[in-house]
């Protein structure tokens, strides 16, 4: 489970540590990239990828020597037009992602700062909701979630719908000093997804599938989803192959759950690799395979869901699809009860009794 944030509610904390013991009950994701101001791509129909998307014609790509050319051409752009007379707030903003990302130029967030200011400044929402998240992760600045959460604020008010999103978590999770509101975050989200934001669309999604806020609508739920993940957020690809692979709110379908959770997974969504490897380990809408299940299983550990490390352990500790391993086990499974998942404590006890 996403560890940036915990309910404030003891009822909302006792039903998601209830839903912790089956995977893919994902809490929300803090983050949404960076606020461009790009709207959100028109959704894809529901069914239209293949199980083996992954097997399509390659896309051409760039050397790397292009990509750095572009890149510092690019960044040179961005300072030589937020640097006229008048600035453009856009290259402001694109040039503090250049910074923070370290694209075309070393990474230097205190530098991200200056310029995300500048275009806040210049009355440029993303350049606000972007500065924010700075002052969120004490990046360049020391952190302030409160201020971080005013900005979000005032953000989502001048248009940034990615600080609506964000100021959504706020609420759902009682951070950053509001009060824990799961009525005002849904409508943050819905109105982020509206405006645009694949992040929103996903987290709204969340809401309706739990009925936190929202009447519990699984239909709906899948297709707030299904926008999230055509607009390029992993978590909501992640979302999508629950509800195939669990039949919520729409037909059973694994074949095309796997589909969705690689797609989450390749966007480095922790839960969706998990999961997919759950299909590969049991052979449900895949080929079986154990050696690809340790592989998805190790990604989503390093991720950080401690349910991929407790999963990853039991296949170390009996040799399927990987090299017998006793003490990578052992690892494992202590790194997931460290973190308190009771099958990686269960696991860590059976094996020190061997």
């Amino acid at each position: 489970m996403q560890k940036d944030f915990r309910p404030a509610l003891p009822a909302l904390i006792a039903t998601i540590a209830a839903l912790s013991f089956f995977p893919g009950c994902k809490l929300l994701k803090k983050r949404g990239g960076f606020d461009a101001g790009a709207a959100l791509p028109a959704p894809t129909s529901l069914g239209a990828e293949s199980a083996e998307a992954d097997a399509g014609e390659a896309e051409f790509e760039a050397p790397d020597s292009e990509k750095i050319a572009a890149a510092a051409k690019g960044h040179a752009l961005h300072f030589a037009g937020c640097n006229k007379t008048p600035p453009v707030p856009e290259d402001c903003n694109s040039l503090a992602v250049d910074f923070e990302e370290g694209r075309g130029v070393t990474r230097d967030y205190a530098q991200s700062l200056v310029f995300y200011k500048k275009a806040c400044d210049l009355k440029l929402a993303a350049g606000c909701s972007n500065m924010a998240s700075l002052y969120e992760d004490g990046k360049g600045v020391t952190a302030d979630k409160a201020r971080a959460s005013s900005i979000y604020d005032q953000s989502c008010a001048a248009g940034s719908m990615r600080g609506c999103n964000l100021l959504g978590v706020h609420y759902l999770y009682g951070k950053a000093g509001r009060t824990q509101d799961n009525a005002r975050a849904a409508a943050l989200f819905d109105k982020a997804c509206k405006g645009g934001d694949a992040y929103g669309c996903s987290n709204d999604g969340y809401m309706f599938r739990h009925g936190y806020g929202v009447p519990l609508d699984l239909v709906r739920s899948l297709s707030l989803y299904q926008r999230g993940c055509s607009g390029g957020d992993p978590n909501g690809c992640s979302g999508l192959g629950y509800i195939y692979d669990r039949g919520l709110g729409a037909p059973k379908n694994q074949a095309l759950a796997a589909t969705y959770y690689r797609k989450g997974c390749d966007g480095d969504d922790e839960v969706a690799c998990l999961n997919l490897g759950l299909l590969y380990e049991d052979g449900n809408g895949v080929a079986q395979s154990f050696s690809k299940a340790a592989t998805l299983y190790d990604k989503s550990c390093r991720l950080g869901d401690v349910g991929g490390c407790n999963s990853a352990g039991t296949l170390y500790r009996d040799g399927r699809g990987v090299a017998k391993d006793t003490a990578k086990a052992r690892a494992l499974f202590k790194k997931a009860c460290d973190a308190d998942n009771a099958a990686g404590c269960t696991n860590l006890g059976q094996l020190r009794s061997r």
